[in-house]
């Protein structure tokens, strides 16, 4: 479509097919903020003049529902490097991320950004009393 076809209705008609298709309240939001950054985009270009205020996520639509690890699965993450992988036990690679994100509460955005350098290391000085 032609951005100068583009409305404030066929932006929100987006949105909607995404909720008639199921997808989460996380990921209509996502839509809607990716659409309206794409029209700022537009605007500082000069390519519209469109600005839209109404865009809504509908009230419906689903909320996954989070599952906070209790001390028992805490202790099958700590106490085993298996996974099961197309109905295969294997050795999971991401073991120790897991248990870093658990031990720093680190988001998964933030666990994919850590680079070495991000590291700083710690010598500690073991004095006898």
């Amino acid at each position: 479509m032609k951005i100068e076809n583009l409305t404030e209705q066929k932006m929100q008609d987006v949105i909607n097919k995404g909720y008639s298709s199921g997808l989460s309240k996380k990921t209509l939001s996502n839509m809607k903020a990716c659409l309206l950054a794409f029209l700022k985009f537009c605007r500082s270009c000069k390519s519209t003049t469109l600005f839209v205020e109404g865009l809504y996520v509908l009230k419906g639509a689903f909320v996954k529902e989070k599952r906070v690890l209790q001390p028992d699965d805490i202790k099958i993450l700590f106490g085993s490097s298996k996974t099961i992988y197309k109905g295969k036990e294997i050795d999971d690679p991401l073991i120790n991320v897991y248990r870093f994100q658990v031990l720093t509460g680190l988001r998964p955005g933030e666990l994919i950004g850590l680079q070495w350098d991000d590291i700083k290391t710690v010598s500690y000085i073991c004095t006898e009393p």
